[in-house]
């Protein structure tokens, strides 16, 4: 949620940012589209999430992990990050490691 007013410069790129959203496309379509930097928006989209002005979305959207709870003998085991990164282990996995390739995980952008 927003603290403070929106200034007119932010809702100029708020509504490039909307209509960037609307359009289905990607942002640095919408730009060139629309003869703008794709870096301008970019980082005017993270500025808006921080003040509250756009809700956060996408990959950095808050994370969707869920609680893993291992299998005492399990011999495998696949972690897949949303980004779509993707572990694959197999023998002597233990709680232990399962929480630090987690706890790495969750602090890798």
């Amino acid at each position: 949620m927003a603290t403070k007013p929106i200034t007119k410069r932010q809702r100029y790129w708020l509504v490039h940012l909307k209509n960037a959203a609307s359009s289905g496309g990607s942002l640095v379509a919408y730009a060139k589209a629309n003869d703008l930097k794709p870096k301008d928006l970019y980082v005017w989209k993270t500025q808006l999430i921080k003040l509250g002005h756009l809700p956060a979305s996408g990959k950095r959207a808050g994370s969707q992990f869920v609680p893993v709870v291992p299998v005492s003998n399990a011999t495998s085991v696949t972690l897949v990050m949303p980004n779509g990164f993707r572990l694959q282990l197999s023998g002597g996995i233990d709680r232990a490691l399962l929480q630090d390739l987690v706890a790495v995980a969750q602090q890798t952008p």
